[in-house]
C-alpha cells in the first residue's frame, strides 16, 4: 500500500538527510569563506596656543544670623558680577555654581571647660566665568584680586573652537593607519586593499602648562599668566582589506 500522509512524507525527508550527512554530503553547502581584513588603530595630534580661560570667584560669609549671612553674600556676589559685565564678560559666560548655607560651630573660639562653641551660619556662592579673549587673563585676574571673592581658582586654559584642526588631522589619522595596515600587509605577503570601515574616535588632551591661582580678596596686580598650549588629536580605527 502507497504512504500518502504527511507524517510519511516528514519520516521519508529525514531518512534522505541522515543518509546524506552519513555518507559525508552537506545538504546546505557553506557560503564562500570571509575576505581576510586587518584593522588598525591610526592618531595624528597638533599643539594649539590656549585662546580661552575660566576661573571659578567663590564668595563664603559667615553671621549669627542665618539672613544676614545669605544677605552679605549676596550682595558680594551681586558686585562681583557687576564688576565682570563692566569689564565685558557676557551673561553666557557667568554661571553661579554651588550655592550651600549650613550652621557649624565657630572653630575660631578656644574651646573653653569644655563648652560648646557658638554656632554661626556659613553662606557660600561659586561663580564660574569664561573668557574667551584669552589675551584679557592677566587683566581679568587683576580684577578679580580685587573683589571681595573669598577664594579665586584658575585660571583653566583651552585651545577654545579647534573644528578647523580636527578636520585636517582626521585625514592625517586615516594616512596614520593606512601606513601600519600596510607594513602588516607586507611583513604577511598580502596586499593592501579598500577601506572597508572606519570609526572615528576624537579625544583632547590636558592642557600643557596650565597656570592654577588661588588668593583671597586683594593680591598683587599685574600677576603674570602664561596660557601654554593644548594638545589636539583624533584617532580612527580603520579595518582594510587584504588581497
Amino acid at each position: 500500500m502507497n504512504i500518502t500522509t504527511p507524517i510519511a512524507l516528514v519520516i521519508l525527508a529525514v531518512t534522505i538527510l541522515v543518509m546524506g550527512l552519513t555518507h559525508g554530503t552537506a545538504m546546505f553547502p557553506l557560503t564562500n569563506a570571509q575576505s581576510r581584513t586587518v584593522t588598525v588603530t591610526g592618531t595624528a595630534d597638533t599643539q594649539e596656543m590656549n585662546k580661552e580661560a575660566s576661573f571659578t570667584a567663590n564668595v563664603s560669609t559667615k553671621n549669627e544670623s542665618k539672613e544676614s549671612a545669605v544677605s552679605q553674600t549676596d550682595k558680594k556676589t551681586a558686585a562681583i558680577v557687576a564688576k565682570l559685565k563692566a569689564f565685558g564678560i557676557p551673561d553666557s559666560d557667568i554661571q553661579t555654581q554651588n550655592i550651600s548655607v549650613y550652621q557649624s560651630e565657630d572653630y575660631n573660639k578656644p574651646l573653653i571647660d569644655n563648652e560648646a562653641r557658638p554656632l554661626l551660619w556659613y553662606a557660600n556662592n561659586d561663580l564660574f566665568i569664561k573668557l574667551k579673549d584669552g589675551d584679557r587673563t592677566t587683566e581679568l585676574t587683576t580684577l578679580l584680586q580685587q573683589t571681595d571673592a573669598t577664594n579665586i581658582y584658575g585660571p583653566n586654559f583651552s585651545a577654545g573652537d579647534t573644528k578647523a584642526q580636527e578636520a585636517e588631522l582626521l585625514g592625517k589619522a586615516v594616512e596614520n593607519a593606512r601606513i601600519k595596515a600596510l607594513k602588516v600587509a607586507t611583513q604577511n605577503g598580502s596586499r593592501l586593499g579598500k577601506v572597508v570601515n572606519v570609526v572615528e574616535g576624537y579625544s583632547s588632551g590636558p592642557p600643557i602648562y596650565p597656570v592654577m591661582m588661588g588668593a583671597g580678596g586683594g593680591g598683587a596686580e599685574g600677576t603674570q599668566i602664561m596660557p601654554g598650549t593644548s594638545t589636539i588629536s583624533q584617532t580612527v580605527t580603520v579595518t582594510f582589506e587584504l588581497k
